[in-house]
């Protein structure tokens, strides 16, 4: 039977490299045209809705009538639109109305709820088709074992009016191919899961009964790393469960979910036994070692993800590449690859309109436009999107870089949330500069804390570095991390010699608070599956106190 899906599996990517990769990668030849394309679609097809008549969009012909027609928006320029299409079942965004929502945290209290429309739906399986054979084809055999994937729930509430709200990502989980199915390790009632310790003692239990696993993949890094340390926490109670072949959780999950659970796992006295002489006399056990025929990991490689990926690859034998999961959020998927192995990413241009705005314009008040062969390789430029589902001049308050070109269109890789933008007294402090000036300082610990955070005091007048104590910390890391910062921000290294910016602080935080506030984080909205952690905020930002779980101030 396992011949036989890996033949359908192989099938699968043979006809998404010919009929959906190809015209993909065709279209970068001429990626204005392309855009030109894109763009009149969407205009024609919501012509005759709210937002398309108050904005003239049957007159539009032209990028340059769109620019100068329609505003850039934010969510809550849009919330009045999507509420009230929901509420009265009118055409306010789109022509199609969405049958669900991806719902994520908002800039106000309020979450964000992005329509999903049937179109969203069917975009999104034709670009996880071209995203899985661009790499199964760098990446032989990456889809010949297990597959260990994770999601977010498909469905985690409803709204008032009874339409559901979820993820993508686990939307895309459950309506996969039946064969296909076949390949992935964890039922999708796994990430219902509400109790976050049981879900990853789940996760990790059904993954250590499989020894067959070829291919990880996830958004984040942490979520890899966490089930790392959720191996090494339980590994006794989770090799008990494989050894008995009964789930840890019966006397929390519901009776139902949790037969459902159990029926799909296997218990195997074998891979016990062999689980036990891993992990005999306490010493350090992989991936490599749980896993022997892993073949490729995928998940997020840059923004604050990047300082992880140093921890996540000493979990992997050196052959193994960590592939870029791409410029991926709830409102859209960003970017596909055109070469896995050297982690080059073009813009969907075949389903999204893009229109970029460089950095220092931005921020300082410009709003010239860029089209996307108007970028200029090493540039950074904040994304304005419109997607088919009525996000319109949507700005995503994201960086990106621009890169080579593939064809004749620039490759892009996401370099931070806007947000992550701190200036106390003139500096302008990046979040890629923190998590490039912590990874130049990885040699201090045994492994590189997942939690760490440096916060803009602007009433102290400088800044606090709160960092989870995962190994010993030495006392003198504010010194160099400061030192760090300043070889990377000639304006920090400024404000600190003429001493506008008083000395960094250092704050150690029990081990468990990134888990903590990640939870809070969550429970107000976030996607667990794509979240990440801020590395930089200010203090007045901050919905969460971090002095509550301190160790000690240094």
């Amino acid at each position: 039977m396992n011949a036989l899906i890996n033949l359908l599996v192989r099938w699968r990517m043979a006809c998404a490299a010919w009929f959906l990769r190809r015209p993909f990668l065709r279209l970068t030849q001429h990626p204005a045209r392309a855009q030109q394309q894109v763009l009149q679609s969407i205009l024609q097809r919501n012509q005759h809705t709210r937002f398309g008549q108050e904005h003239g969009f049957a007159a539009m012909t032209t990028p340059a009538d769109y620019a100068a027609r329609v505003p850039i928006q934010t969510y809550e320029d849009l919330r009045p639109y999507i509420e009230r299409q929901e509420r009265d079942k009118t055409p306010e965004l789109t022509a199609e109305l969405p049958f669900m929502y991806a719902r994520t945290s908002g800039s106000t209290g309020s979450p964000k709820d992005i329509p999903i429309l049937n179109r969203s739906v069917t975009n999104h399986q034709a670009n996880q088709q071209i995203f899985s054979c661009c790499h199964a084809s760098a990446v032989p055999g990456m889809f010949s074992g297990s597959i260990l994937a994770f999601v977010s729930p498909a469905t985690e509430g409803r709204l008032p009016t009874g339409t559901p709200y979820g993820s993508m990502s686990g939307l895309m989980y459950r309506s996969m191919p039946a064969f296909l199915r076949r390949k992935y390790l964890l039922p999708e009632e796994v990430f219902e899961c509400a109790d976050h310790a049981l879900k990853y003692l789940l996760i990790a239990t059904f993954a250590l009964a499989d020894r067959s696993i070829s291919y990880i993949a996830g958004a984040n890094p942490s979520s890899f790393l966490k089930i790392a340390q959720v191996i090494r926490d339980a590994s006794a109670e989770i090799i008990a469960a494989i050894a008995d072949g009964r789930l840890p959780g019966r006397d929390t999950l519901p009776p139902e979910v949790y037969h459902k659970l159990n029926t799909a796992f296997h218990g195997n006295c074998k891979r016990a036994e062999e689980l036990r002489g891993l992990f005999a006399n306490d010493r350090e056990v992989t991936f490599a070692m749980l896993w022997p025929d892993l073949k490729a990991v995928s998940c997020w490689r840059e923004g604050s993800c990047r300082v992880l990926l140093p921890a996540l690859q000493r979990q992997l034998p050196p052959h193994v590449p960590i592939l870029e999961m791409g410029y991926l959020s709830s409102e859209c998927r960003g970017s596909l690859p055109a070469a896995s192995l050297r982690h080059l990413e073009v813009p969907t241009l075949h389903e999204n309109y893009f229109e970029f705005v460089e950095r220092d314009d931005w921020e300082s008040g410009s709003r010239q436009i860029r089209s996307i062969i108007q970028l200029e390789a090493g540039r950074a430029y904040y994304v304005i999107i419109t997607t088919q589902a009525g996000l319109y001049r949507y700005f995503m308050n994201d960086l990106v870089v621009a890169g080579e070109l593939h064809e004749q269109t620039p490759t892009i890789k996401f370099l931070e949330k806007g947000a992550g933008v701190t200036s106390i007294t003139g500096e302008k402090l990046y979040e890629s500069q923190v998590s490039e000036a912590v990874e130049s300082l990885a040699r201090n610990w045994l492994r590189v804390p997942e939690f760490f955070m440096l916060v803009a005091d602007a009433e102290r007048q400088g800044y606090c570095f709160y960092i989870e104590a995962a190994d010993h910390i030495r006392v003198d890391l504010a010194d160099d991390l400061d030192a760090a910062i300043a070889a990377r921000n000639i304006e920090y290294q400024a404000k600190r010699a003429s001493e506008r910016l008083r000395p960094l602080e250092l704050k150690v935080l029990r081990p468990g608070t990134g888990e903590i506030y990640k939870a809070s984080l969550v429970a107000q909205g976030q996607r667990e599956a794509q979240f990440k952690f801020l590395r930089l905020q200010s203090r007045d930002k901050l919905r969460f106190n971090l002095d509550e779980h301190l160790i000690t101030t240094a």
